[in-house]
């Protein structure tokens, strides 16, 4: 299991440094908000993608989307006849007042007549849990992750052709638009980059049985290397194979080296640095 969970695990790992305090500045929310799930059948995956492009681009930075490619699990709020099928699910709100919150996201329910609607105003608290019962403990985890410029129709494409050839029911692919307070920050300022990419797509592939590991570990790698012409980068944390291209390729040439630099002065016998 080491080679599944090391860069999940490697928050800190890539060798860079030791986190020995942070500093939060807190913001207000809720503790009512407007948000939750909007469940559609994997037949409107173009309609979804399109409409989430258009209008994130435009919205508050109070609203966040993040939209799901997956398979309806069987639980009580999914109609019997959706359950096991491949579904888009939109999950996200609205950060701020619950009435302005459901006007402003009122054109995303604007999709096709077969869906679960399960948006409205709802505990800040309970919105941040809804994953939880999706990710139980004690599942195998194995994840892959590509920055991309755009969401062009060739890597839809990609994606929905190993969206429907998945070997898992519970493995999830994330399309998550970035922007935003994200792309504010001066991109020189800090270690962290590819501010300016517009989309992270996440392979999140998850499986019980340990027999089918190297069939989900394949599946996910072939999918990531098929989007590697797309990508302009990666984010660190969520990639399963800490390898060298990666930690590279997750920063730009400038913030590497000075990464590496700083490395070498504060630990060249390379001390920090998880081992799994």
């Amino acid at each position: 299991m080491k080679k599944i969970f090391s860069g999940l695990l490697e928050v800190g790992g890539t060798g860079f440094g030791v986190v020995t305090s942070f500093q939060f500045k807190m913001h207000k929310v809720g503790p009512m908000v407007y948000g939750g799930l909007i469940i559609y059948p994997a037949k409107l995956l173009d309609n979804v993608i399109d409409l989430v492009k258009k209008y994130m681009e435009r919205s508050p930075q109070e609203f966040f989307i993040l939209t799901v490619l997956s398979t309806a699990p069987p639980l009580p709020f999914i109609p019997k006849e959706m359950q096991g099928s491949k579904v888009i699910t939109l999950a996200g709100g609205f950060m701020g007042d619950p009435k302005e919150g459901e006007e402003i996201l009122s054109p995303i329910k604007s999709i096709g007549e077969q869906k679960v609607d399960m948006m409205g105003p709802i505990p800040y608290t309970v919105l941040q849990s809804l994953p939880d019962a999706l990710n139980p403990p004690h599942i195998n985890n194995y994840w892959k992750n590509h920055y991309l410029k755009d969401l062009k129709a060739e890597p839809i494409e990609i994606i929905r052709k190993y969206y429907y050839n998945c070997p898992s029911p519970i493995t999830e692919i994330h399309l998550e638009y970035l922007g935003g307070a994200l792309s504010k920050v001066p991109d020189e300022e800090n270690a962290f980059g590819h501010r300016n990419a517009n989309w992270n797509i996440n392979i999140v592939s998850k499986w019980k049985d340990p027999k089918e590991t190297e069939i989900n570990l394949n599946w996910t790698r072939r999918l990531s290397e098929e989007l590697s012409p797309f990508s302009v980068g990666h984010y660190i944390n969520y990639n399963g194979d800490s390898t060298e291209d990666i930690v590279k390729s997750s920063y730009n040439e400038t913030k590497y080296k000075q990464l590496v630099k700083i490395k070498k002065n504060y630990d060249p016998n390379n001390v920090f640095v998880a081992k799994f």
